[in-house]
């Protein structure tokens, strides 16, 4: 008698190893139905649909009870154009226009940007990776470990290449404070500040963005004119706007002057008050006198009793600083640059002149109650005239300029002035106040602007019309 076939492990081939799987969640149903009393009865419903649905007549009926309501041109929205076939498309010979219209045999180099339309629908979209088995057929809590051992870790040469690289670039530390990087930037930007060659001059690139080329270069120089009597100029902004809001620019905020709330000027001194020409006469004739063509025009605007001839500007409102004024540690941190190409300005010359700004501040509007007419140089007219500079003046100017020629003998003309005189106007005569209407022994309360009304003049308006009829009535007859 022949034994049976057995497998490598010694059991019977026909004795299969069964595997235990569990369901997520085990529920078991219970079925507390009787069974049926009879037998099911099969009814018999006739299915015609297959000859229904397949006859020419179902999509003739169809097409009458639908109608299309899609509106297309004569090339039904697709616009062809045969010009670009060449002429032969138009061709009456038959062999001629298909070989026109035909793709040719050397496909043109598609170009970089569009690769990536011509990439396969399978390519499109995340990546899924397959996970091995049934998910629903596991335990939950296996599933996570088993999806991550499913996915395929390459050992080649390459992959071990760029996961060294790329851990090497997350380690590298920050240059910023190191001392050899910060050397190197210094030698760098001494080489790119003054390169060797003059080609390197006269085709400057630029250092980041090789497809940008320089159009015109100014050599940056100090502006020595315009240089102001002190350390540099001083940026003042105003919290608010100061005056009404409309659609049209102030011209006189251009020509706005700040006045100390002590004549004094101390640098201490945080309150000044703020003034604007005195109508659009008045920034128009500023306007001319800052223009180097009519700065030596005399076309003052008004003239006082005395034959005083000046420019009038009224004041506004005072003003505070927010915070205190930022002074800057570095002269040349922040700098005013006025360009200039030299054509029409032969003395001037080309170049991109500069001047150092040393301050910051931030003004916003007083309150009412905060000024007080006593210690402040309050004057609602201000006489405003131009004049030219005080020896002393421009010696210290001069001194200034030394120190930014590193000593050269460079002498400053100014061809304007630029130093502004400003006269308070006579205040105007203070209003006559009103009589005061007091009773005796009575105790008075001051209405403001000079007005005392007494407890018994505080009547209502029933009780003063009932005295004002009274009185007509008892009035004797003229």
């Amino acid at each position: 008698m022949a034994s049976r076939p057995t497998s490598s492990s010694g059991r019977p081939s026909g004795q299969e190893r069964k595997y235990h799987q569990d369901f997520i969640t085990r529920i078991r149903y219970q079925n507390h139905l009787p069974a049926p009393p009879q037998p099911p009865k099969l009814l018999e419903i006739p299915n015609n649909a297959a000859t229904e649905y397949t006859s020419a007549n179902f999509a003739s009926r169809l097409v009458r009870e639908q109608p299309l309501n899609i509106e297309v041109d004569s090339e039904l929205g697709m616009p062809i154009d045969l010009l670009p076939f060449g002429p032969d498309v138009f061709s009456s010979q038959l062999p001629l226009a298909y070989a026109a219209l035909r793709a040719p045999e050397v496909q043109p180099k598609v170009h970089p940007s569009d690769q990536l339309l011509l990439r396969p629908i399978s390519a499109l979209g995340k990546p899924s990776h397959a996970k091995a088995g049934v998910s629903f057929l596991r335990r939950t809590e296996y599933i996570a470990n088993e999806a991550s051992r499913s996915t395929f870790q390459s050992t080649t040469s390459r992959e071990l290449i760029e996961n060294i690289t790329k851990h090497a670039k997350r380690t590298i530390k920050n240059t910023t404070n190191d001392p050899v990087a910060m050397l190197q930037a210094v030698i760098k930007g001494f080489d790119v500040a003054n390169p060797p060659s003059g080609k390197t001059w006269a085709l400057p690139k630029h250092p980041t963005k090789s497809n940008v080329k320089a159009v015109n270069s100014w050599p940056v120089l100090p502006d020595l004119e315009a240089h102001p009597d002190g350390l540099g100029y001083v940026i003042v902004k105003l919290s608010t706007n100061p005056v009404a809001q409309s659609n049209t620019r102030d011209p006189g905020l251009d020509y706005a002057l700040l006045r100390p709330w002590n004549d004094d000027g101390a640098p201490e001194d945080s309150k000044f008050h703020y003034y604007l020409p005195d109508g659009k006469s008045v920034s128009g004739a500023v306007k001319r006198k800052y223009d180097d063509v009519d700065a030596s025009n005399e076309d003052y605007t008004h003239t006082s009793a005395e034959g005083r001839k000046f420019y009038r500007f009224k004041r506004l409102r005072a003003y505070e600083y927010v915070v205190p004024p930022e002074v800057m540690k570095d002269t040349y941190r922040e700098v005013v640059l006025v360009m200039r190409g030299g054509k029409g300005e032969e003395d001037k010359g080309k170049g991109a002149f500069f001047s150092p700004i040393f301050q910051r501040n931030i003004l916003r509007p007083m309150r009412t109650k905060d000024v007080d007419d006593s210690e402040a140089n309050k004057a609602d007219i201000a006489e405003v005239k131009f004049r030219d500079l005080l020896p002393e003046e421009d010696e210290r100017i001069q001194e200034q300029v030394g120190l930014l020629t590193e000593g050269d003998s460079v002498k400053i003309k100014r061809k304007r002035p630029i130093v502004i005189e400003i006269e308070s106007s006579p205040e105007p005569e203070p209003k006559p106040k009103r009589r005061r209407i007091v009773t005796p022994r009575e105790e008075e309360e001051d209405y403001g602007d000079g007005y005392f009304v007494s407890p018994t003049q505080r009547l209502s308006a029933l009780e003063r019309l009932r005295t004002a009829r009274g009185l007509l009535k008892t009035r004797e007859p003229l």
